[in-house]
């Protein structure tokens, strides 16, 4: 393998590539990134045999060939290769059995296997399902249903990942950990014939969400047997192997529409709890609210360290005894959401849930001609369930 290549433009997919790869890894094969080329380009390769990465560049190929090497260290090589040298050289050296890194008149060798060492950690996706998504919607839609869901190792693998289900041209998204649901919906530029019903590995959304694009359509996909996810643009794809748990029955714990409510702007609530936040702290992140006549109120006290009582006028209706709730958990709600009018229902109890969505669910006719000409924001929907904290 003998190839150039744009410096900046490889130190920035090798930091990429290092996202599929992890640093306690029984076999070394998974710590390197499998480079080879096929015609102009080179493709690189990651995997834990979780997630996978591919990626394609554009090359000088003079020999095609390939070889892996440990991407930290061949990263951390590019990298501190200085700016000014626009192009650097790679050279496979076969039967040395090293890779080459050379610019001007210096050079590294780097120890390198040969491809085959990745041949039992190969990807072999063929979609059975695949639509194009907004990237920045299904960005959003990920990151406020992944804050909701289980994060450490517990007993109930369930709450461990995200319900992903697309019917049509609906795309919906979910997490819960028991104490609070997230529920994303999005209606997709084109319908799909085929659906999915998949429960994907929490500990996965980071890596699918930083291969995400802010503008632009990516295509998402899942295979046959429903094993594999697939997220990506022509030459970046990432792959994430799915879950085999049944997710809990979700849609059974959105309540009907309630007498009790508050309803207001985004931003202005966020402040609201925000403030009682640094008091919070310093109980457990607890709060206490009550719907008013006049208005939402907020309260946080310790013992320790004092108090604070906050207001905000907006429209209510009926009447709420006090309510305690994590504090954390309603900015979590209100930080991902901070544009939208919503409804913060409350039941006849102060162990019901609380329920916020939107007023109006987002439907926006309007074009962005400077990214991709379609609609930039489709029909968007959310629902959020926080349960309340019992109080002896």
């Amino acid at each position: 393998m003998l190839l150039t290549i744009d410096r900046s433009r490889l130190n920035k997919v090798l930091s990429i590539m290092g996202r599929t790869t992890g640093a306690k890894l029984i076999n070394p094969v998974l710590g390197c990134v499998l480079l080879t080329t096929k015609e102009d380009k080179l493709k690189l390769f990651t995997t834990n045999n979780e997630a996978a990465t591919k990626i394609g560049i554009e090359a000088c190929v003079m020999n095609e060939g390939g070889c892996a090497v440990p991407v930290t260290l061949l990263s951390n090589i590019v990298g501190c290769i200085p700016a000014v040298f626009k192009e650097i050289k790679l050279e496979y050296k076969q039967e040395k059995k090293q890779l080459a890194i050379s610019y001007a008149n210096n050079v590294y060798h780097v120890a390198a296997f040969e491809p085959e060492a990745f041949k039992n950690h190969a990807i072999d996706f063929k979609p059975d399902v695949n639509v194009l998504v907004y990237g920045s919607r299904l960005k959003t839609m990920l990151e406020n249903t992944v804050i909701a869901c289980e994060t450490k190792n517990s007993d109930r693998p369930q709450l461990q990942g995200l319900k992903m289900i697309l019917e049509k041209d609906m795309l919906e998204i979910a997490g819960t950990d028991s104490r609070r649901m997230c529920i994303c919906r999005s209606q997709l530029p084109t319908a799909s014939e085929k659906g999915f019903d998949v429960m994907i590995p929490g500990k996965m959304i980071k890596t699918l969400i930083s291969h995400l694009s802010d503008s632009g359509d990516v295509m998402l996909a899942v295979n046959e047997n429903r094993t594999m996810i697939a997220i990506g643009e022509p030459d970046v794809f990432v792959f994430a192997r799915l879950m085999d748990v049944e997710f809990v029955d979700y849609k059974n714990f959105i309540p009907a529409d309630r007498e009790n409510y508050v309803m207001g702007n985004t931003a202005e609530i966020l402040m609201l709890f925000s403030g009682a936040q640094p008091i919070a702290a310093q109980n457990n992140n607890l709060v206490s609210f009550v719907v008013k006549e006049d208005g939402l109120h907020v309260n946080a006290e310790s013992a320790e360290t004092g108090d604070a009582s906050l207001k905000l006028k907006c429209e209510t209706a009926g009447k709420t005894k006090e309510i305690s709730v994590n504090c954390n958990y309603m900015i979590d709600v209100f930080r991902f959401s901070e544009k939208y009018q919503v409804k913060m229902s409350f039941g006849t109890k102060v162990t019901d849930p609380i329920h916020i969505k939107p007023i109006q669910p987002e439907s926006s006719g309007k074009t962005d001609e400077s990214k991709t000409g379609k609609p930039e924001l489709i029909d968007y929907d959310f629902d959020w369930i926080v349960m309340p904290v019992r109080q002896s």
